[in-house]
């Protein structure tokens, strides 16, 4: 068995493509967040948006993977009306009492500073010891790269 595991969200392929790279830097298992709710069209755009500023935990399917079995998670999510993405605080809200270490990923539309670690306390009553910030600019031109060679 793998020691670690990389678990990702991704609609517009952002997170995805990081999931992927990372697990070509790590010797690791990676296992997709799979949304049971609709998120096509204007209509869902808008609740995706509503779900994250409410903390809202939509329904998602079960991970093959038990977190349990793993000395370190990466969590790779989009932001999502300043907050996680809400298939993520799903996973987040059943799953964190069993990470033992947690990394998380957020991947954001825009170019503006976010406080990652408001963002993740307001959620959890705890800061994070990793993350990284990795906005869409940087995953398009392949820059993201540099940030997880580091």
């Amino acid at each position: 068995m793998k020691n670690t595991l990389i678990v990702y969200y991704s609609l517009t392929g952002n997170s995805e493509k990081i999931a992927n790279y990372l697990s070509t830097l790590i010797d690791s298992d990676t296992e997709r967040i799979q949304d049971l709710t609709n998120r096509k069209g204007i209509i869902a755009f808008l609740r995706s948006g509503y779900e994250a500023l409410y903390k809202k935990c939509p329904n998602i399917k079960k991970l093959n993977a038990d977190v349990k079995n793993y000395e370190n998670v990466f969590v790779i999510t989009p932001i999502w009306a300043g907050n996680i993405a809400s298939p993520v605080r799903t996973f987040l809200v059943e799953n964190i009492n069993s990470i033992k270490n947690l990394t998380l990923i957020f991947t954001q539309a825009s170019n503006e500073p976010i406080d990652i670690n408001k963002v993740y306390s307001k959620d959890f009553n705890k800061k994070l010891k990793s993350y990284y910030l990795i906005p869409k600019q940087k995953v398009v031109s392949g820059e993201y790269k540099k940030i997880l060679d580091n």
